[in-house]
C-alpha cells in the first residue's frame, strides 16, 4: 500500500510539472474576426491594448492597421494589464514586391530598419520591400510575423522579436497576437507615424 501511494505521489508531481510547462496566461486569445486588438509578452510580463480614456472621458482607438495592395501596416499603443495608459507603442509594417506575396500561413522574417536620411530616400525606403517591428521607435533586431488571417477586411496573426533600447538593453517579444480590419489606403503615408 506504502508503494502505491509513492508512486501515486510521484506521478501527480510529473504530471503538475509537464502540464504546467509552456503555459502562459494570454491577455486576450487568438481571434480572427478584425477586433483591433493586440497582446504579447514583453519581457515576461503580459502586455494588451485596450481604450484609453480621451477627451472629456471618451473612449478613444488605441490600435489602427491599414492595408494595401501589397502592404499592411499595424500600430497600437499597449500597457501592463490593470494599467490605465498603453505606454508602449508597437509598429509592424510589412511591404512585399507583388500583392500576391502577402499571405496568411507564411513566417515572415524581419528585415533590417535604419533611419533614412532625406525625404527621397525616405520615400524610396518605405516602398522598398520590407519586414519591420518597432517598439516605442525601437526596431527588431531579429523576429518574425505570420498571419493568421489575411483577407478583405480581417488582418490577424502571431510575431516575436527581439530589440535593444537606447541604453543597450535587449527586450524580448513572445508570444505576440495581433487582430486587426485594416482601412483601405491606395497611398500608404508613412509620415502619419
Amino acid at each position: 500500500m506504502k508503494r502505491r501511494s509513492f508512486i501515486y505521489l510521484i506521478s501527480m508531481i510529473l504530471l503538475t510539472a509537464v502540464s504546467c510547462e509552456d503555459k502562459f496566461h494570454m491577455p486576450f486569445k487568438e481571434t480572427d474576426e478584425g477586433n483591433n486588438k493586440v497582446s504579447l509578452y514583453m519581457d515576461g510580463v503580459a502586455m494588451r491594448s485596450f481604450h484609453e480614456r480621451g477627451y472629456l472621458g471618451m473612449a478613444e482607438r488605441t490600435t489602427f492597421s491599414w492595408a494595401d495592395v501589397n502592404a499592411y501596416v499595424f500600430k497600437s499603443w499597449v500597457g501592463a494589464e490593470g494599467a490605465d495608459y498603453g505606454g508602449n507603442s508597437i509598429l509592424i509594417d510589412i511591404r512585399r514586391e507583388f500583392p500576391e506575396d502577402i499571405c496568411s500561413g507564411v513566417r515572415y522574417e524581419i528585415t533590417p530598419y535604419s533611419e533614412p536620411s532625406n525625404e527621397e530616400e525616405l520615400e524610396l525606403y518605405f516602398r522598398a520591400p520590407h519586414v519591420w517591428i518597432l517598439v516605442n521607435g525601437y526596431p527588431a533586431t531579429e523576429g518574425w510575423v505570420e498571419f493568421r488571417s489575411y483577407t478583405t477586411g480581417v488582418a490577424s496573426g502571431n510575431f516575436e522579436m527581439d530589440y535593444i533600447d537606447a541604453e543597450g538593453v535587449t527586450h524580448t517579444i513572445r508570444y505576440g497576437n495581433f487582430d486587426s480590419a485594416p482601412d483601405s489606403f491606395s497611398n500608404y503615408n508613412p509620415s502619419f507615424f
